[in-house]
């Protein structure tokens, strides 16, 4: 029988690899820092402007500690989430702005048009993620856990770096959302599960063309198109990779160590689930209180827990 890991940030973080939200935005900060300011503004991450001395230091100490806490899963939540608001005001202003004489046609092209110029470097997020993490080292990182050199059990891996295959010598290792060119031929990818919104904004494009307001029709098709650009097609992710599920069937350990199971990996969670055998043992291992509390959550939820044994288990455990 076979053990499935299943691999999250805390893993890398844990060997001291700069891995997390905070170290990523210091890579913006000192290269990329128009485009930062830019997505920190469209998703909402609260940016404060320290040059402006009635901001007190204390504030700078607690929007520090809580981007520093920033975890991916909710990175790309937030992605999922952008000020639809804004968004309309802008397009609405846009339209104001047109030209209208000549009929409507290419309201929806120039709509499209005006999106790609306004949050085109959103395309190009993706992008800088990889620059980042090729720049990662794990050369002279030593193993914490001796017992998973070289083993022979499979690993999902949710992380980019080559941790796994360099230091621990692992073979059996599916970096499901891609990683550093040395382990994967896919590169990073990224994005967010909501399509509620991707549907709310066709159904109302369609009864603003009912009603011949192609004006409006014109800017839900167009916030369509944004979303679906920074979709993650987790259904095309996990057909990818059949064969690897198809192994599951002789697991009879599930552990999960260093993941946060965001609301994008929900369906990955759910894939384990009905890949495994009804006798799988399952141990979490949780990193603080609010942890336990997000796993628990999917655990009960994904309708794992109460039909198998789980176990939750401070993730110092993990490297005892």
């Amino acid at each position: 029988m076979k053990i499935l890991y299943v691999i999250g940030n805390g893993f890398d973080i844990a060997h001291g690899l700069d891995t997390s939200y905070w170290n990523f935005r210091e890579y913006l900060d000192d290269i990329y820092l128009e485009f930062l300011q830019e997505f920190e503004r469209l998703y909402n991450i609260g940016r404060i402007d320290f040059l402006d001395p009635r901001v007190p230091e204390s504030t700078r100490e607690r929007w520090e500690k809580s981007v520093n806490h920033e975890l991916w899963s909710e990175l790309e939540e937030k992605m999922g989430q952008p000020n639809i608001s804004e968004m309309m005001d802008a397009s609405t202003s846009v339209l104001a702005d047109m030209d209208l004489d000549g009929g409507l046609i290419g309201i929806e092209d120039t709509m499209n048009s005006y999106w790609a110029a306004q949050y085109g470097y959103i395309e190009i997020f993706e992008q800088y993620v990889k620059e980042w993490i090729e720049s990662v080292n794990t050369s002279d990182i030593t193993p914490k856990r001796r017992d998973l050199i070289e083993s022979t059990d499979y690993f999902l891996n949710f992380n980019y770096t080559d941790l796994l295959e360099k230091v621990y010598k692992i073979e059996n290792v599916l970096h499901i959302h891609g990683g550093v060119a040395s382990v994967t031929d896919i590169e990073p990818i990224m994005g967010h599960c909501n399509y509620k919104d991707i549907e709310d904004h066709c159904r109302w494009a369609e009864e603003a063309d009912e009603k011949f307001d192609e004006g409006k029709a014109s800017i839900h098709r167009a916030v369509v198109n944004y979303l679906k650009s920074i979709y993650k097609d987790t259904k095309g992710i996990l057909g990818a990779h059949q064969t690897f599920w198809d192994r599951l069937g002789n697991v009879d350990k599930v552990v999960i160590i260093g993941w946060s199971a965001g609301i994008a990996d929900l369906p990955y969670l759910r894939k384990i689930r009905e890949s495994v055998s009804k006798n799988t043992k399952w141990y979490v291992y949780c990193y603080d209180d609010k942890t336990y509390k997000a796993l628990n959550s999917v655990m009960l939820e994904e309708d794992i827990e109460g039909k198998y044994e789980v176990n939750y288990i401070p993730t110092s455990e993990f490297w005892n």
